[in-house]
């Protein structure tokens, strides 16, 4: 459910009524996608279907000559889960405190929208965070007064819980 979320949001942020339209390339995605918990599709493991690989078209992929096994694969499947699991559990007992953040730098806000009928809004679609804010002052070691990182306007004072750090997109340092 958590990845359906992040997926209807990517798409529908802007106009929450398209989420109709995405809903089969969405469910196609999640069924062909390989996961990183089992290291097969949900295709593979639950209809025991190799998925179509539409770059199969452009690009010869070298054959398999072996059968797959069903049960191996599940196995295997199962195994690389319980793994995953650990290392999810050691990178989680690793980063349990809140990180602390200092004057000026810039962070992300999270936000609580509500849906709405008459809007036709819906909470799901909405990006989970605002910003970027800078940090004016500390209040407390987990409470942060913010303002606009550009003209200062204030933003209120937030928990620590509620923020993240910024890091500038990516996209704008390719182009």
């Amino acid at each position: 459910m958590r990845e359906l979320g992040r997926m209807f949001r990517t798409y529908c942020h802007f106009k929450h009524s398209n989420w109709p339209q995405y809903v089969p390339y969405i469910e196609w995605t999640l069924n062909n996608v390989y996961h990183e918990s089992t290291a097969h599709t949900p295709s593979e493991l639950f209809l025991r279907d190799t998925p179509h690989n539409p770059l199969s078209q452009f690009i010869h992929f070298p054959n398999n000559d072996f059968p797959p096994n069903y049960k191996h694969k599940l196995t295997l499947a199962h195994e690389i889960q319980l793994t995953k699991s650990e290392d999810r559990k050691k990178r989680h007992d690793k980063t349990i405190n809140a990180p602390l953040f200092k004057i000026n730098d810039l962070v992300l806000v999270k936000t609580h929208r509500l849906s709405s009928q008459i809007d036709k809004k819906i909470s799901k679609f909405f990006l989970l965070y605002d910003g970027p804010y800078k940090i004016k002052s500390i209040k407390t070691v987990n409470a942060y007064k913010l303002v606009g990182p550009d003209d200062d306007t204030p933003r209120g004072t937030h928990n620590v819980v509620h923020l993240k750090p910024y890091k500038p997109s990516t996209m704008a340092t390719l182009l």
